[in-house]
């Protein structure tokens, strides 16, 4: 994985070598926060290993994880997610865990609820229980794709 800075957001990009034999999948493009006390190196290590092993086990073709850094950028970088999965036609989006959208756990669940909306997808997120899907007018739950 590669990294480049876009405004308040790091985007840890998967190198074109990594997705040679992935072309055919179907992409997918990643959350993610820095978490308040983190370490910020641990963090980006966990969170690109984490989210490359959901994607690679599920089938998907992981084209890059929008990281935010700072909070006060939380709707630039949101912003870059909705218009990246508009602009190349990605109608999935997975994150660590529910509190990596927020940390008041109703208004992660809204997030979910409304990036799954913007994008005409799905969000998956994974956690200790397994992914969880949250699709167009569905109530977030544990679902197998």
């Amino acid at each position: 994985m590669r990294m480049s800075q876009q405004g308040g957001s790091r985007l840890l990009g998967v190198a074109p070598e990594d997705r040679e034999d992935r072309l055919l999948a179907p992409s997918i493009y990643g959350y993610a926060r820095l978490l308040p006390g983190a370490d910020a190196a641990l963090e980006l290590s966990r969170v690109r290993r984490k989210l490359t092993g959901f994607a690679g086990g599920r089938g998907f073709a992981l084209m890059g994880v929008m990281l935010l850094e700072r909070p006060g950028d939380r709707l630039e970088v949101w912003g870059e997610l909705l218009w990246s999965c508009r602009l190349f036609g990605v109608s999935d989006v997975v994150v660590p865990s529910l509190a990596h959208l927020h940390e008041d756990e109703t208004l992660a669940q809204f997030m979910c609820e409304d990036v799954a909306r913007w994008i005409n997808g799905r969000v998956w997120i994974v956690g200790t229980r397994g992914p969880v899907v949250a699709a167009p007018a569905q109530e977030l739950g544990v679902m197998a794709r």
